[in-house]
């Protein structure tokens, strides 16, 4: 196996937010100070012409890859056209959304150096409006499903650690959020990459779980900081609600028994009755693969 030529590749999804991936790339040039270059992959995943037109610049630009796919392929299925475009030892598959305050990569980067057996990590993020959030999350439990997380802790603290803490030490947890995941390459690869059957949402759980089934170690790195703006491309729609619970039914049932992927079905259709009776039906129903977002994308020519 030939050596990668970048020791990190940052890689950007883009679609219909170009303002949100030029404020990026300024944020990580401002921040990265390492004596190594970076690689940037930019995927464009079928954005609106102007959108893409607005990234054309980036093209001229040293180190970095400027891809256009003419279909959009989601979260997964971008990430992967990225991986395809990359030559680093590290992905660090970031949101465009996402604005380093420090030198991120290079916190992650010594993190992964000193620790061989971590795959996957990241840094605390903190919002605009100053909250700060925990950037890691539990896999889906029947146990915190129907008892809540609480106490499903005090049964298994390791699986569940407290996102209210203040953590100041590298810390390993169960999975990381899907807008800033740093993975060793050789791991990612050795695993198939993103399972590129999820269009949005549950991906970031599908490969922890993956990675820590093959014997990798996930982890959040305190010491690498970063301001998540949200909302970049994703507004907050019915049919992306529903996207979620097709995501999040095919993870139970990639990972889990059919019967208690059926409990973990019931129990999300009993809790979403009084909110939403459709979703709670949809739900019941198995969220249908046909029903999902990729089926309504269209070729741009």
């Amino acid at each position: 196996m030939k050596a990668a030529r970048y020791r990190v590749a940052v890689i950007l999804v883009n679609f219909n937010s170009s303002a949100h991936t030029l404020q990026c790339i300024a944020s990580i040039r401002a921040q990265t100070r390492s004596l190594e270059p970076i690689q940037i992959v930019v995927v464009d995943n079928a954005s609106r012409p102007e959108e893409f037109e607005a990234l054309g610049p980036l093209a001229d630009e040293p180190d970095m890859s400027l891809v256009r796919s003419r279909l959009n392929t989601g979260f997964s299925g971008g990430n992967m056209l990225g991986t395809a475009h990359a030559d680093a030892e590290f992905y660090y598959f970031l949101n465009n959304d996402c604005l380093f305050e420090e030198d991120c990569i290079a916190a992650l980067l010594a993190h992964c150096d000193a620790n061989p057996k971590t795959v996957l990590c990241s840094g605390h993020q903190r919002h605009e409006d100053g909250r700060q959030r925990l950037n890691f999350g539990y896999f889906p439990s029947l146990l915190a499903s129907v008892l809540g997380s609480g106490a499903a802790r005090a049964l298994n603290p390791e699986r569940y650690p407290k996102k209210s803490a203040t953590y100041t030490e590298d810390l390993t947890v169960p999975l990381l959020a899907g807008c800033s995941m740093f993975a060793r390459a050789e791991a990612f690869a050795a695993i198939g990459g993103f399972d590129t059957t999820y269009f949005l949402y549950s991906e970031e759980e599908d490969l922890a779980r993956r990675l820590t089934d093959a014997g990798g170690r996930v982890v959040l790195v305190p010491g690498a900081r970063f301001l998540h703006l949200g909302g970049g491309s994703t507004p907050d729609k019915v049919e992306y609600l529903r996207e979620f619970y097709i995501s999040h039914l095919h993870y139970l049932s990639k990972h889990h028994s059919g019967l208690v992927a059926g409990l973990h079905r019931l129990a999300l259709s009993v809790k979403l009755l009084k909110r939403s009776p459709g979703l709670a039906l949809f739900v019941a129903r198995g969220a249908p693969m046909r029903y999902s977002l990729r089926h309504a994308q269209q070729i741009q020519l």
